[in-house]
């Protein structure tokens, strides 16, 4: 018998408590003695007793799991937020599925109305490209992380987990200011997301104080590909005739900083070159890209802890979450000693 699996039935046989009792146990609901918690767990133990999570989602008509929608889960700044919720939500007994978007409206709203349709518990968009439409976090509780969705109507007021992207922006001005550079180029996203536009607009204050005009390029993708092009298109029109570049990724940084090299120009010595993100691959790249970092971690921890904490009632103390970033000096704007 003990090797054998067994239903809660069963299981209430076994201990002579009722189904109800045990059900309190298992869900730590009160109104039982420390003396029933003890048998009924030393049985759940020996008897290797697992709950039914289907029929319990059947039964409140929830199951036991959250989405987690993400653009892109091969980006290493998207699945680092991404893991860290689903590892939250799991040591809380809740699974997580992910939905891979591609950054593609029409895939995400279909994965929006799939999850619905499966009772799921929550929702975190990572980095969402959703227009809001009203009838989502009515009745699903819902976090947006990174991004804050694009609303249609204007009395949503969304649950956002970001970093201080204008900050964050500044940061990454004056770090390259302090190493010297006097021409800078920045290169941005094409989309009006509002990450891009409160790290721009830090980006610009931060020049305009440091008496510099505002040179900014727009990449057609933030790919490897779409900053290399604009780097190169750059060199042929108008040479080198700058002296730092700030890119909205690190991924950015690397497709420039490659760019730059393929043409013979050594960063840093020629260009220095800022990223933002933090994501390995900055490290260990050579040279080693000196970004701006997003505590990717914490921000899918918190999205995660936001959700578990709307589905046990309790009351939010703020509605946006605005983490602090951090600058990371690297390799590619350390200052040479020419001479």
């Amino acid at each position: 018998m003990a090797n054998e699996r067994v239903s809660i039935k069963k299981l209430s046989e076994i201990t002579g408590y009722s189904v109800a009792t045990i059900s309190r146990v298992i869900n730590k609901k009160g109104k039982y003695s420390p003396e029933t918690e003890k048998t009924v767990l030393q049985a759940i133990k020996e008897y290797r007793y697992v709950p039914n999570m289907i029929a319990k989602g059947l039964r409140t008509n929830q199951l036991p799991t959250i989405g987690i929608i993400v653009p892109d889960i091969t980006n290493e700044y998207f699945s680092t937020i991404t893991l860290a919720a689903q590892m939250a939500f799991f040591k809380n007994n809740y699974s997580a599925f992910i939905c891979n978007t591609n950054e593609n409206r029409e895939l995400e709203e279909r994965h929006i109305q799939m999850l619905r349709s499966q009772n799921i518990s929550g929702i975190i968009f990572v980095c969402c490209e959703q227009f809001y439409r009203g009838n989502m976090d009515s009745d699903i509780p819902t976090v947006y992380v990174d991004r804050t969705p694009t609303i249609v109507d204007k009395s949503f007021d969304p649950i956002l987990v970001q970093s201080n992207n204008y900050e964050g922006g500044r940061l990454a001005i004056r770090e390259l200011v302090d190493s010297g550079c006097r021409r800078i180029v920045c290169i941005m996203d094409t989309r009006d997301i509002s990450s891009k536009v409160n790290r721009m607009e830090g980006v610009v204050a931060e020049l305009r104080q440091s008496g510099m005009e505002p040179r900014i390029y727009y990449a057609q993708s933030m790919t490897y590909k779409g900053v290399y092009t604009v780097v190169d298109d750059l060199l042929d029109r108008e040479g080198l005739n700058f002296d730092g570049i700030f890119c909205y990724t690190d991924i950015g940084a690397m497709s420039a900083i490659k760019a730059l090299t393929q043409r013979g120009i050594s960063v840093p010595r020629a260009v220095k070159v800022m990223g933002f993100d933090g994501i390995s691959h900055a490290e260990y790249n050579t040279p080693s890209i000196s970004t701006v970092y997003q505590p990717m971690e914490r921000m899918g921890e918190l999205a995660a802890q936001l959700v578990l904490k709307i589905l046990h009632g309790e009351k939010l103390e703020q509605r946006k979450y605005i983490l602090p970033v951090e600058l990371i000096k690297r390799s590619t704007t350390k200052q040479e000693n020419i001479g």
